[in-house]
């Protein structure tokens, strides 16, 4: 008669949460370090700006590109130069839009 014993290998889902706060520690380490390389360094310097409206950039992209389709903007079937200039444009725009926002709320979320 086999005996029954418990598994030895835990459930996906416990697993998962396990990996999760890994990463999270992981990534909260990650954070502290400064570059050493001055090209890291000079994408921190630039990239700092866009993490301070990334949630409202987030939230925002997504109503821009619904008004792009509304005013009749489709995507383009072909990679050519307007194509790639019409990427950026909306591209600006989200950011455009989603600072402006973050100007007009988010950044005052400390004083609230």
């Amino acid at each position: 008669m086999l005996s029954r014993r418990a598994p030895l290998f835990v459930s996906l889902d416990f697993g998962l949460i396990i990996f999760s706060g890994g990463v999270a520690l992981l990534t909260t380490q990650i954070l502290k370090l400064k570059p050493k390389s001055p090209i890291l360094a000079r994408i921190e310097h630039w990239g700092s700006p866009f993490a301070a409206f990334s949630c409202t950039l987030y939230l925002v992209y997504n109503p821009v590109l619904f008004l792009f389709a509304w005013f009749g903007l489709q995507r383009s079937k072909r990679f050519d130069l307007t194509f790639f200039l019409t990427f950026v444009g909306v591209v600006l725009c989200c950011l455009i839009v989603s600072y402006c926002f973050y100007l007009a709320f988010e950044r005052h979320t400390p004083v609230v």
